[in-house]
């Protein structure tokens, strides 16, 4: 025998039976924290017993005496099942990962510490109604006594990271709400962005592709400043430039810790998306509403959702999501209304350059006045190191956000001096105070349209568009959240850096927020567009509220099923749900066939690809090549019309946010020669080339590119889904012993961006890297219909529970890849019949 082949034959010998023990240790570990779902339990904190039923995906409805014992029981049941990933969102959100993590994400502490939502989240407590208090104590002892209970079963996580979890506060809880703020915040990305163009190209070139609102913004802005100030157009400029250098070269930090963040959190995708719409019972076969929820959030195991009943005597009987560690119902219904949410894309922040004191720098100015900087001095615990102090630095506006020390902040010394004497503060909605658990709490036992509306009049960020239904037959819509009144509309908060001059005077009044009450078509939709465009309001009545806005893709689909004639029902929102059809990519083929009306002597693969494209409706179904056509053109053509000016740092920096590239792709392509040719020429060439010519240029390599990828000409070959796959992946699944065990998937899926069943890809990874693998979409999605609110549908990205291994970790990953649901039984009688598992609490 070969003496190679005896060598790993005798490595083999002895590898396989230690992997196979620490298989079996590492399973007994993790099985180790799978809690009882049915018998009884003693345990101290209620007053009477509770039941849990537990149904077969461990969906736990709790039926409990009073609302203490109500809201101790979800404490206890997300501990049961997230205990770890609560843990570390607060972790997070609190700037404590070194701590369990190391040094490696040293800055991700010391930017969430500048962020200062841990600082917040004590101030939202302190000035919590008694109720909402009342409700965070309970689920606070909820949590703690079952971690008291179970400390030595914990999850497998808290073995591999060889820690224990401290006492839950209520604080943690308020936290992770703002986490979730923050994350779908991306208003400051957009100015920060905008920013570096206009750095790179100038005002006038980076208006070209500036969202269409701006059009008539840009030359107002320069005629009430010249009003205003007495100033040139050309001196404005100047002006605007000098503060857009400032603003990208001070907050370059911000921006790209933040980056790191998402992607170790594997949440580095555009931030926004969703789809909500409502019928009257005008136009369903049960004679009243249905609604309709699917929020596009970034995919994860485990899931962002944990589904809940909840029950309190008779008087409190609600269910739907619950974000693990908030004691509430995100979405959902009870027995009278039903509502959801989508984005409003509030521009809900604003960047502020303010002037350091030129003789003191522990000083800055504002409005004429010299003011002494706060401080504070933060200690960071770091595993296996030593404590880190890090200095934060406030004003009355926010933190100073320049301060952040990675990523070289003024590391080139040519720089130093211009910057020096600068800082870069930050304001958020999400510092104002609101009593968030008191706005849930309201919601959840709202029982009619005003009620409903008045739970939402505190509500804060990030702003959201509240779908609504109830059982008396009505429908309606309304916008909730802070939305920043600026002292002036000179900058109107777009990327230009606020000033004093455009300081925040207040937010506009809930009354005059976007809302729609049984409109005479019967149905509402919202899907992260301008509620301006579609909503019948007075221009007088209309404000500013953000100049990012989704393509209006999602919503003319929705849109298109909707207005028929038909009578629908859940089975058909099913199918809305999981629509594939892109209107976008419909709108943009035109373009494309046209740039080759007139060629001759075409490739004859282009030729038959041309032909696919004459004939397709927009479905990009996971089996066939038209998705793949018309992706992997998009992200050629996106680079060949951007990187040239932008080059590569930017051009990533702009991808990151896919609304931008989108909305002003289609904007070039639909403006005059003149206005767009700037951007199709390739600045790098002698020739000016044409839109035309980029487009065929961007479809040749396309075409190259899927030869090459599937290893052959045969178009039909080129399957959309084999380019485009989706993975819920773990934290700890990075590690690759250990994928199969904490990371579900790889699945195909088709769509993208642009369609109803949303899956959004990276642009900058597809450009790069050519991949298309999917990071953000469905979160969940839910279907009810107000004739029948004890059956509702609903299904989550991956299980119920957090812990690998376990039979309710991934058991609705291929119900939601196939568009299948199951029902939200909220009776307890067909609790009992479908002989749910149940665990019992028993006051010690």
């Amino acid at each position: 025998m070969n003496k190679v082949i005896k060598i790993i034959l005798g490595i083999l010998v002895i590898l396989i039976p230690a992997v196979l023990v620490l298989g079996l240790l590492f399973k007994g570990l993790t099985k180790k924290s799978f809690y009882p779902d049915h018998g009884e339990i003693k345990t101290e904190g209620i007053s009477s017993n509770v039941k849990i039923y537990n149904d077969d995906y461990g969906v736990p409805h709790i039926l409990a005496a009073n609302e203490n014992d109500m809201y101790f029981t979800l404490g206890y049941m997300h501990a049961r099942d997230r205990l770890w990933q609560m843990d570390i969102l607060r972790r997070a959100a609190e700037g404590r990962l070194s701590e369990i993590l190391g040094s490696s994400v040293l800055d991700f502490d010391k930017f969430f510490r500048t962020v200062g939502i841990n600082k917040t989240a004590y101030k939202l407590y302190e000035n919590s109604s008694p109720k909402s208090k009342e409700i965070l104590t309970a689920y606070t002892n909820g949590v703690n006594r079952f971690m008291e209970e179970h400390m030595s079963e914990l999850p497998v996580e808290f073995d591999a990271l060889n820690y224990q979890p401290a006492q839950w506060k209520p604080e943690h809880s308020l936290m992770i709400g703002r986490l979730m703020g923050w994350e779908l915040n991306i208003g400051w990305y957009t100015d920060y962005v905008f920013g570096e163009i206009i750095n790179k190209v100038g005002i006038e070139k980076t208006s070209d592709i500036f969202p269409d609102t701006s059009v008539t913004l840009f030359k107002r802005v320069k005629i009430e400043i010249d009003t205003l100030q007495d100033s040139t157009s050309e001196e404005i400029s100047v002006k605007n430039m000098s503060s857009l250098k400032d603003i990208s070269s001070l907050g370059k930090n911000f921006y790209n810790i933040n980056e790191s963040y998402r992607e170790f959190f594997g949440i580095n995708n555009s931030h926004s998306g969703s789809n909500s719409w409502v019928i009257s019972g005008s136009k369903s076969e049960s004679g009243k509403p249905i609604l309709a929820n699917d929020p596009h959030l970034a995919y994860q195991a485990p899931s962002k959702w944990y589904e809940v009943q909840m029950k309190a005597g008779n008087t409190f009987d609600i269910t739907g999501m619950t974000l693990p560690g908030v004691p509430a119902i995100i979405i959902g219904h009870n027995k009278s209304i039903a509502w959801g949410l989508t984005n409003l894309m509030n521009d809900d922040n604003d960047f502020v350059i303010l002037d350091k004191d030129s003789t003191d720098n522990t000083k800055y100015r504002f409005k004429n006045q010299t003011i002494k900087l706060d401080s504070i001095t933060e200690r960071i615990p770091v595993k296996d190191s030593v404590e880190v102090e890090y200095i934060v630095r406030y004003t009355p506006i926010g933190p100073v956000i320049s301060d952040l020390p990675k990523h070289s902040l003024i590391t080139d010394k040519n720089n130093e001096n211009i910057y020096k004497d600068k800082l870069l503060t930050f304001r958020w909605t999400g510092y104002e105070i609101t009593d968030d658990i008191n706005t849930f709490y309201s919601l959840n036992n709202a029982k009619n349209w005003d009620e409903f509306k008045n739970a939402l009049r505190n509500f804060c960020c990030p702003a959201q568009n509240f779908m609504y239904a109830d059982t008396a037959g009505n429908i309606g819509y309304h916008a909730a959240g802070k939305v920043p009144v600026r002292k002036s509309d000179i900058y109107d908060g777009r990327f230009y850096p606020s000033d004093v001059e455009n300081e925040w005077t207040g937010f506009v009044d809930f009354d005059k927020l976007p809302n729609l009450f049984n409109p005479q078509e019967g149905y509402i939709i919202t899907a992260n567009t301008n509620p301006w465009t579609w909503l019948k309001t007075e221009s007088n009545d209309k404000f500013y509220i953000s100049y990012y806005w989704e393509s209006s893709s999602r919503f003319d689909r929705i849109n298109d099923m909707l207005k028929s004639s038909t009578k629908f029902n859940t089975e058909e929102f099913k199918l809305i749900q999981m629509n594939t059809q892109s209107v976008y990519a419909q709108n943009i083929s035109k373009f494309l066939l046209d740039a080759y009306k007139d060629s001759k002597n075409i490739d004859p693969v282009v030729y038959s690809a041309l032909e696919k494209f004459r004939k397709w409706d927009g479905d990009m179904h996971h089996n066939e090549p038209e998705g793949a056509l018309f992706n992997v053109f998009f992200v050629y053509f996106i680079k060949n019309i951007y990187n040239d000016e932008l080059g590569d740092d930017v051009f990533k920096d702009y991808l990151s946010i896919g609304i931008l590239p989108y909305n002003s792709t289609i904007r070039l392509l639909n403006s005059k020669i003149e206005e767009s040719q700037l951007w199709f020429d390739n600045i790098n060439t002698t020739p000016i080339e044409t839109k035309e010519e980029i487009i065929r240029k961007s479809f040749n390599e396309a075409i190259d590119y899927l030869r090459k990828r599937f290893n052959t000409d045969d178009i039909g070959a080129w399957r959309w889904g084999e380019l485009h796959t989706i993975k819920f992946n773990h934290i700890l699944g990075s590690v690759a012993a250990l994928d199969k065990t904490f990371n579900i998937g790889t699945f195909e899926t088709g769509g993208d961006q642009t369609t109803v069943n949303c899956s959004e890809y990276n642009f900058y990874d597809a450009y790069k890297n050519g991949k298309f693998d999917i990071k953000l979409g469905p979160s969940m999605r839910i279907i009810t219909d107000m004739a029948d609110v004890s059956h509702s549908l609903s299904v989550n990205t991956t299980g119920q529970s957090g812990q690998p291994l376990h039979d309710n970790y991934s058991d609705q990953s291929r119900m939601w890849l196939y568009g299948e649901y199951k029902k939200m039984v909220m009776d307890e009688i067909e609790m009992v019949n479908k002989r749910y598992k149940l665990l019992t609490l028993v006051p010690k």
